[in-house]
């Protein structure tokens, strides 16, 4: 099986390349996820996103080999560097528009407080897991106002994987 892990470029921008999943990280993913139903959201870091033609990447995509509910709520939207082409702004524009939590925020106008959104909309949709890239400066900021269960082990992965109560 194969994943998506992030792979450096000297324009200081990161673009997905696959690579062999370890293999404790897989059964590690296979015994959580096989055939199970639930939802997610995943956060980036604003200095290291994960964008492939100014649109995000969905960490550890490969795990809707495992399971059919994998489709994660990027929580990141408003935090990623804007592109400066006209072209690219509206790629960019149009790949966070999809996103739940830009509607949520949008809708809610929460906008003025991002922070806080972040934990609304968590706590609303009742997410179950989280795919935090390592280093996450909100994570970091917020776990304690998390209701986090456990943390699923890691093996070298780029992105950590937090069960919530």
């Amino acid at each position: 099986m194969v994943i998506n892990t992030a792979k450096n470029y000297p324009n200081g921008g990161e673009r997905w390349n696959l690579k062999e999943l370890n293999k404790l990280t897989l059964q590690v993913l296979e015994e959580e996820f096989r055939n199970k139903q639930f939802t997610s959201a995943y956060f980036l870091n604003e200095d290291k996103p994960h964008l492939f033609n100014h649109q995000l990447n969905v960490p550890f995509g490969n795990l809707r080999y495992i399971t059919t509910s994998f489709y994660p709520v990027p929580m990141s939207v408003f935090d990623l560097p804007q592109p400066t082409t006209p072209a690219n702004k509206g790629v960019h524009l149009r790949s966070a528009a999809w996103s739940e939590f830009y509607k949520f925020v949008k809708n809610r106008n929460l906008s003025h407080d991002l922070d806080h959104a972040k934990l609304v909309f968590l706590s609303h949709y009742q997410i179950d897991y989280l795919f935090v890239q390592k280093g996450n400066k909100w994570f970091q900021q917020n776990k304690d106002n998390l209701p986090v269960d456990y943390m699923l082990p890691n093996h070298g992965e780029e992105f950590q994987v937090f069960k919530l109560k």
